[in-house]
């Protein structure tokens, strides 16, 4: 009930994604897949949501710190994500393979 969703992020999964960002009225998206984003972008232009296809933008729709991340990407493809993700937020819930493979990198950035 307590809570806004600023970003949700996909690989490929546009129809998802755009689906999830109407149901939470989220205003930004991630979407990583040139195919996908270059869809998605033209979906969503006449919207009020903005679309980036890397993670290199997170300093654009976070201000301050989050309370909260949540990462469901495994492996080393998790790892990115999760490694810039670190400074915006308090915490974060990232998959034990992706922590375990990358956690003295992690632990040096947090």
């Amino acid at each position: 009930k307590n809570f806004k969703i600023i970003l949700l992020t996909a690989n490929r999964s546009h129809v998802t994604l755009y689906k999830q960002a109407i149901k939470f009225k989220v205003k930004n998206l991630i979407i990583t897949n040139k195919r996908s984003f270059n869809y998605l972008s033209k979906k969503t232009k006449s919207m009020n949501i903005k679309v980036y296809n890397n993670y290199d933008n997170f300093d654009k729709f976070f201000k301050k710190k989050i309370d909260y991340s949540m990462s469901a990407i495994s492996g080393i493809n998790g790892l990115e994500p999760t490694i810039k993700m670190i400074r915006f937020c308090r915490k974060i819930a990232s998959p034990t393979v992706t922590l375990f493979k990358s956690g003295p990198q992690i632990l040096l950035l947090s």
